[in-house]
């Protein structure tokens, strides 16, 4: 269960399952580009043995890990202020390299009444509605995630946010698929001139975060929805994270001056994209004395405030779509 300080409850399960591909000698199968899973669909990930769980709790973070035989899974809350604490970090540690022809996905299960309709992003930027249609094959009806999808109604919205681009899909009222690793042996015939059998151990890390909906739009016809706020916070995080750079104490390190070029933070709405120098107009390829700033406002919706307020500012004409 994930419960808001409000109140609000909600179920989550996690699956993991397995996709196939056809049968038969005279048919297409799934290779690099396609995507054509066996006529069974999805088939529940099963293990002859119980999994080892590990459970931790600290100061700063608990979680629990289950070592599966083709996937160590990663459940972790933070109990820290700010977006860190607001949503469950999810990690997968997925190795399929002793399986052929199957694609590994997860399933998140939550009795959120969203219909036939979820959002995935386009290139980060905005927010898509998709639609679940029942006339159209099973592998129609996945589309590009590159960092966010979310289920909502009137009342919730559960939002997955991605460390990385994927396949997603919503077959179900409520739930939401993520590819997480596919292993095939066969060419499809697009180009590649192989399969995928390449395969490594692969990561994967999504925040998974609960906001209640105040004046929410019940789910149906087309609209145009937003990430909130913390929501683009989380999703800034898992896309630019810390660097950590580590040296010995014994070791001479240069001093570096601090470069403070703004007398406040910015606002939580304004990202920096970039901060870099201008040409020379008079000397090619010689940096200039002036430098470009470029900033991205996000738009973001309103109805999802987090509850305590976020402890930052936005811009004093905010937008709230």
């Amino acid at each position: 269960k994930l419960r808001l300080r409000a109140g609000s409850e909600r179920q989550v399960q996690v699956h993991f399952l397995w996709y196939g591909t056809r049968t038969g000698a005279n048919r297409d199968k799934s290779g690099a580009y396609l995507f054509l899973p066996g006529e069974k669909g999805a088939q529940v990930y099963s293990f002859s043995e119980p999994p080892l769980v590990r459970v931790s709790r600290g100061p700063l973070y608990s979680d629990i890990t289950s070592c599966l035989r083709h996937v160590t899974h990663t459940v972790r809350l933070y109990h820290l202020e700010g977006h860190a604490g607001r949503s469950l970090e999810i990690s997968n540690m997925v190795d399929i390299r002793s399986q052929v022809n199957r694609e590994l996905v997860m399933r998140i299960v939550t009795d959120v009444a969203s219909g036939n309709r979820f959002h995935s992003d386009l290139n980060s930027f905005q927010m898509q509605q998709r639609r679940t249609l029942s006339k159209l094959p099973l592998q129609a009806n996945f589309y590009p995630m590159t960092s966010a999808a979310f289920l909502q109604d009137a009342e919730t919205r559960i939002t997955v946010l991605s460390a990385q681009s994927q396949g997603v899909a919503s077959l179900r009222p409520g739930e939401l698929e993520l590819v997480l690793d596919r292993r095939l042996q066969q060419d499809d015939n697009r180009g590649l001139g192989q399969g995928v059998m390449d395969n490594k151990r692969t990561s994967s890390l999504y925040h998974l975060l609960l906001e209640e909906r105040r004046g929410g739009q019940e789910v149906g016809g087309a609209s145009v929805e937003h990430l909130s706020l913390l929501a683009h916070l989380t999703s800034l995080s898992l896309s630019h994270p810390p660097i950590t750079m580590v040296a010995p104490v014994d070791v001479q390190v240069p001093k570096l001056r601090p470069f403070l070029p703004l007398r406040s933070s910015l606002p939580c709405d304004l990202h920096l994209l970039n901060l870099r120098t201008l040409e020379d107009p008079q000397e090619a390829g010689a940096p200039s004395q002036e430098v470009a700033l470029l900033l991205h406002r996000k738009g973001f919706d309103c109805s999802s405030a987090p509850e305590p307020a976020l402890q930052c500012t936005w811009s004093a004409h905010e937008e709230c779509v």
